[in-house]
């Protein structure tokens, strides 16, 4: 069980530095894949998810995730999203305001140049197979210590693959000529929206090529104070994003590792440090329209999600306003 949680009684001294941090994260990485070893696990696993989120207020999730395999070595991803899509149909029949699941599916930067290409390969025809479900390609690991984007650059535009809709993790690091140069790659390539996007702001650049290409942030406050890349949140370089009204989302990473609910402890971060002491309800509104204005749905879907949240939105205010009688 230690090998799921990263909470210990005494944070500061367990963990000493981002790369200790990292070490203890990449394990759970390691052992978490046998949790969903065979689709009765991976069945159960889904369903606490769905619940998980939507008791906190999630109507719509996008998630990164890799090629599922069972204890024999066979990969299972392909019965794995038919499973998804029949789990969230039944879970729509109950919860009607869900708008569904996503997936954005990933590589490891530390694969081997042909791993990776046949990585792309299999997200190419699962986007063919299951293009309602699966949206685009990133990959993860910690970038400090593992390979640049440019690494597999042959593997990532070669062919068809040109047109992979990208979100990669980018500049998740607190150094310079680094791994903050994942940020530059990510903007050649075009990528839809960035992960973390962290060191953005020491590249000029880079930003301005950002907004120009209108490519979104997405932020994890949590996790990015977590594995040590801030201590303050008001020092987060998301509160200049939410300053200079760029396109960012506030999203969660790994939550359960540290024991934060699905978005609502990511979102209060955002409002209580990244905010200014000015910013009200407008900031969480526009924030939550965010998710959906950005999102992978297309536009038919984005006009239905909209509709589902704005309601939901003014029953809350509804009710806020009768509860505490301010009119």
């Amino acid at each position: 069980m230690a090998e799921w949680t990263l909470i210990t009684p005494d944070p500061y001294n367990t963990y000493k530095s981002s790369n200790d941090m990292w070490s203890k994260f990449s394990d759970y990485f390691l052992t978490i894949p046998g949790l969903r070893s065979s689709l009765e696990t991976a069945e159960m696993y889904l369903e606490k998810a769905l619940e998980g989120f939507y008791e906190d207020g999630v109507q719509y999730i996008e998630m990164r995730d890799g090629d599922l395999f069972d204890s024999n070595g066979t990969d299972i991803t392909d019965e794995y999203m038919g499973l998804v899509d029949r789990m969230v149909k039944e879970f729509q029949k109950t919860h009607p305001d869900f708008l569904g699941i996503k997936f954005i599916l990933t590589g490891y930067r530390f694969f081997s140049e042909h791993r990776m290409q046949q990585q792309v390969d299999r997200v190419v025809e699962r986007m063919k197979k299951f293009p309602h479900l699966v949206k685009g390609f990133d990959m993860d690991s910690h970038e400090d210590i593992n390979h640049r984007i440019r690494f597999y650059l042959k593997e990532l535009i070669k062919d068809d693959k040109s047109v992979l809709p990208f979100f990669f993790h980018s500049g998740e690091t607190a150094w310079t000529q680094g791994a903050d140069m994942n940020l530059v790659d990510a903007v050649l390539l075009n990528a839809t929206r960035i992960g973390h996007g962290f060191a953005a702001l020491k590249h000029p650049k880079v930003m301005e090529a950002i907004r120009k290409q209108g490519i979104v942030i997405e932020v994890q406050p949590v996790s990015n104070q977590v594995l040590g890349l801030v201590n303050d949140m008001r020092n987060h370089p998301a509160s200049h994003f939410i300053a200079n009204n760029d396109r960012i989302t506030i999203s969660s990473d790994d939550f359960a590792l540290w024991g934060a609910l699905p978005l609502s402890h990511d979102f209060y971060m955002a409002f209580m440090g990244l905010g200014s002491t000015k910013d009200d309800l407008r900031l969480l509104k526009q924030l939550a329209m965010n998710s959906i204005q950005f999102s992978t749905m297309d536009d038919s879907e984005k006009v239905v999600a909209m509709d589902k949240w704005h309601r939901k939105w003014t029953k809350f205010i509804d009710d806020v306003i009768t509860k505490y009688h301010l009119l």
